[in-house]
C-alpha cells in the first residue's frame, strides 16, 4: 500500500523535467496522476510510465493561461479519475530576453499569464472540491528568483515572487479547511529548461553556465521526492511556507543526500 493510495493528483507541465519526475514520484506513492501540458506526445510518454507503475493516468492538452481550458481540463480529469486531491502547479515559462528597458511587453504578459494566472486558474478549479471533502494539497513550484531578483528575467522573477505571496494568501484563507498550500523551491535542476537558459548568449545567463560547469545542477527527482513527501502528513507543518530542496534540514527529513557547500542552506 502506498501512502497516497486512493488519491488523484494533477501535475501541470507534466510531460518533462520536474513535472514528469513529480508525476512518477506520486504514482510510486500510490496516486493516480493526471497530466496537463502543451505536448500530447510527451504527456502520453509519462502517462505510459505511470501505467507501468500500476497506476491510472490521463493526459490533457491545455494551456494553463486560459481559464476556460483549465476548467474544461479539470472536469475531464475528474470524470476519468475521480476528484482531484493534489495539485502541483509546475507549468512555467522563463524568458531571458533582455532587461526591462528592452523587454517586449508581449513577453512580459505571456510569462505572467502562465506563471501566475496559471496557478490561480488551476487552484480555483479544484479548490471547491478539496474544501468540500476536507482534504487537499496545492503545491506551487517557485524559484530562488522569486526572492533574489534575476536580472534579465524580470517577468519570471516577479511572477515567482507573486506565487510565493499567493501561496501565503491561500494558506490564510484555507486555515482549518484541511487543504494545505505550500510553495516549493526546487533549486537549479538538470532539465531542458535549464539547458535552454544556458544557451542564451547574455551576461545575465552566466550564472547557469557556471552552475553547469561546476556540477551544481541537481536531478529533478530530488524536488519530486520533496513534493511527494509534502503531499503526505508532513505537509501539514508547512502551510503557506516556501520549502526549499536546498535546505539541509528538509533534505534530512525527506531522506535526500546533503548538498555540496556551495548549495547548502540552513
Amino acid at each position: 500500500m502506498g501512502e497516497l493510495d486512493g488519491r488523484v493528483a494533477l501535475v501541470t507541465g507534466g510531460g518533462r523535467g520536474l513535472g514528469a519526475a513529480t508525476a512518477l514520484a506520486l504514482a510510486e506513492a500510490g496516486a493516480d496522476v493526471a497530466l496537463l501540458g502543451r505536448s500530447a506526445a510527451t504527456l502520453n510518454a509519462v502517462g505510459q510510465a505511470i501505467g507501468e507503475r500500476g497506476r491510472q493516468s490521463v493526459s490533457v492538452v491545455a494551456d494553463v493561461a486560459d481559464w476556460e481550458q483549465v476548467r474544461a481540463a479539470v472536469a475531464e480529469i475528474e470524470q476519468a479519475l475521480g476528484p482531484i486531491a493534489m495539485l502541483v502547479n509546475n507549468a512555467a515559462v522563463v524568458s531571458v530576453t533582455g532587461r526591462v528597458a528592452e523587454m517586449d511587453p508581449a513577453v512580459w504578459a505571456r510569462d505572467l499569464a502562465v506563471n501566475l494566472n496559471g496557478p490561480f486558474y488551476c487552484a480555483r478549479a479544484v479548490l471547491g472540491g478539496m474544501v468540500k471533502r476536507g482534504w487537499g494539497r496545492i503545491l506551487n513550484v517557485t524559484s530562488g528568483a522569486g526572492s533574489r531578483p534575476m536580472a534579465g528575467a524580470a517577468a519570471y522573477s516577479v511572477s515567482k515572487a507573486a506565487v510565493n505571496f499567493f501561496t501565503d494568501i491561500l494558506a490564510t484563507e484555507l486555515e482549518g479547511a484541511g487543504v494545505i498550500a505550500i510553495a516549493v523551491s526546487p533549486g537549479m535542476l538538470d532539465t531542458d529548461m535549464q539547458a535552454g537558459m544556458r544557451s542564451i548568449p547574455l551576461p545575465d545567463t552566466d550564472l547557469f553556465r557556471r552552475a553547469h560547469a561546476q556540477g551544481w545542477l541537481r536531478p529533478a527527482e530530488e524536488p519530486a521526492a520533496l513534493m511527494r513527501w509534502l503531499c503526505g502528513p508532513a505537509g501539514e507543518d508547512f502551510a503557506g511556507q516556501v520549502v526549499s530542496v536546498n535546505s539541509s534540514a528538509i533534505r534530512a527529513r525527506v531522506g535526500l543526500p546533503d548538498l555540496p557547500d556551495g548549495l547548502r542552506r540552513p
